[in-house]
This record gives structure tokens, C-alpha cells and sequence, in this order.
């Protein structure tokens, strides 16, 4: 009767776990998704390359930060516009970085939510500075997941932006 029960027992969990490793693997994915997005970005003025940025954002992204519309092609076309800057020659640099990232799956579909952390200044002028509370959809494209939309707003107002 012990030697069934353990039998049993055996064969739930060679079939139960593998859905449970699963939805961690995935959840664990999607916080290394959220983090290397924000490192990437703080990254982007040593790389230079707005694909290292870009590639964490799905074709049809859309965002709001802020209050402000965000979609993939103005994302686009703001690292474009960076790249250009620092072509340029125009001193960038960005401090960032994301903490108390939770996430949660469900089939191809994830999110998260996290805090930001951003001081990012141009010439010695800044360009946005502050903190804020984000959640972000996700889409798992093969075994790549993507932001879809995100919604980052500042935990104390809005941040500081030149003017």
C-alpha cells in the first residue's frame, strides 16, 4: 500500500510540477524582462544602439508616462533622437534603475509592477529626475517576452523636467 501510495504520488508530480516550473520560469522571466529594459535604457548612452532599448517593446507598444502618450514609434523616434545627440557629441547621462518588481503570468499574457528610479540629464540640465510606480502588460512573443503598455506615473507628483 506504501509502495502505491509513493508510486502515486510520484507520477502527480512528475506531471503537476512541470506547469508550476512553468509559471515560474515565466514570472521569473518577466522580472529579468523589466530589469534589463531599465538597465538598457540607462545603458543606452554608452551603447549607442536604440535596438538594445527597443528590443523589450513589442511592435504595437503603447505607454503612458506621466500623463504623456508614449508609442513604439515616438519610442523610436526618441532614441533615434538621443542617438543622434550623442553623435553629436552632447553630453548624456542616465541613472536608472527598477526595484520591487513583482510579477504574474497566464498563458502568453504576463504583467508587473514595479518602482523606478531616473536622473537623466543632458549637458548638466536635467531632463527627468524622480521616482515612479509602474505596471507594465507583457506578451510573450516565442520565448521573448515583451512590453506591450506600461503605465509609469511619479510617486510624488511629477518629476522634475527642464524646461
Amino acid at each position: 500500500m506504501k509502495r502505491l501510495f509513493l508510486a502515486c504520488l510520484s507520477i502527480w508530480a512528475l506531471i503537476a510540477l512541470p506547469g508550476v516550473a512553468v509559471a515560474e520560469s515565466d514570472e521569473a522571466a518577466i522580472v529579468r524582462t523589466i530589469m534589463e529594459s531599465v538597465n538598457a535604457f540607462a545603458n543606452f548612452p554608452q551603447t549607442k544602439d536604440h535596438q538594445t532599448v527597443a528590443r523589450f517593446y513589442s511592435k504595437d507598444y503603447f505607454g503612458i508616462q506621466d500623463g504623456a502618450v508614449m508609442s513604439r514609434s515616438l519610442l523610436d523616434k526618441q532614441l533615434a533622437d538621443m542617438e543622434k545627440m550623442l553623435k553629436d557629441e552632447i553630453p548624456m547621462t542616465i541613472k536608472a534603475s527598477a526595484s520591487n518588481v513583482r510579477a504574474e503570468s497566464s498563458g502568453v499574457m504576463g504583467w508587473a509592477t514595479y518602482d523606478v528610479s531616473i536622473d537623466w540629464d543632458s549637458s548638466g540640465l536635467p531632463i527627468v529626475k524622480g521616482n515612479e510606480k509602474c505596471t507594465s502588460l507583457l506578451r510573450k512573443a516565442g520565448t521573448q517576452w515583451q512590453i506591450q503598455h506600461d503605465h509609469c506615473s511619479s510617486s510624488k507628483g511629477q518629476p522634475e523636467k527642464a524646461t
